[in-house]
């Protein structure tokens, strides 16, 4: 039994230290808008682009990423505080055109175009 509890507060330390990693390092982002669009950027210093995911849904713009360190399980750690698992932020882009977004990254940079819908008059015939 001790061994059971001993293994419960284990799992409950590294769950706690994972949310505490996570404010601590959110995803930071700027968001500009323009005449025609959103322009987002977001810091993502280290992070390879084939670990960033990006959604729209109902306006919101979520960025995703995965990161991985390399196993180090042999190593003796003197300090080690970059972040390894799953972070994402969401930010809410009133009226975007999910279809056209177009996405870079440079220099750590994750850089977003997300334009807005646009809305065309139209005529009404009245019947």
């Amino acid at each position: 039994m001790y061994n059971d509890i001993n293994e419960l507060f284990n799992e409950m330390n590294k769950a706690f230290e994972q949310v505490c990693k996570e404010i601590k390092n959110p995803i930071l982002v700027d968001v500009e808008k323009t005449e025609d669009a959103y322009l987002v950027e977001a810091n993502l210093p280290g992070v390879d682009k084939k670990d960033v995911k990006l959604s729209m849904e109902n306006d919101k713009l979520t960025i995703a990423v995965e990161s991985k360190k390399e196993d180090g399980n042999d190593k003796k750690f003197v300090l080690n505080e970059r972040i390894s698992g799953y972070n994402n932020r969401t930010v809410y882009l009133k009226n975007a055109d999910s279809k056209n977004i177009r996405a870079r990254m440079e220099n750590g940079v994750l850089y977003v175009t997300v334009p807005f819908v646009k809305n065309e008059a139209s005529t009404i015939i009245i019947d």
